[in-house]
């Protein structure tokens, strides 16, 4: 009878640790969709970009601010992390190195892809 109660404890334990865990992961990223345009090298672009946010309790795991997914419709499509939070600035790294800035407060971009330089402003499209 002891044995059981432990058990029962035990996988209750579990379980709810489980579900803390899935809140943690599903809850743990802001994203929000910009379409953005500007230029790239001197010619005219749109290219669309994903923000993800991460809330103040992914910083107990990772270092990381967020991520940037890029897309240029039908040329490239590329993936930046971590981002630091400086103020209203959002710097984007590419492993070691800064790639560009996002503003939070004017939603002007600049970033370096391997097709060229980007620079341009942003209007966001939806949030998840």
């Amino acid at each position: 009878m002891k044995f059981a109660s432990i058990v029962k404890g035990l996988l209750s334990f579990l379980i709810l640790t489980a579900i803390f865990i899935a809140i943690a992961i599903k809850y743990s990223i802001a994203e929000t969709s910009f379409q953005c345009n500007g230029e790239i090298s001197g010619e005219s672009s749109t290219i669309f970009i994903k923000l993800g946010e991460y809330k103040w309790w992914v910083h107990l795991w990772s270092n990381s601010d967020g991520d940037l997914k890029l897309e240029i419709p039908n040329r490239y499509y590329d993936y930046y992390s971590p981002l630091t939070e400086v103020g209203d600035q959002l710097q984007i790294w590419d492993r070691e190195k800064q790639r560009g800035n996002f503003s939070k407060l004017s939603n002007a971009l600049t970033l370096d892809t391997a097709t060229g330089v980007f620079k341009g402003t942003c209007t966001r499209m939806h949030d998840r």
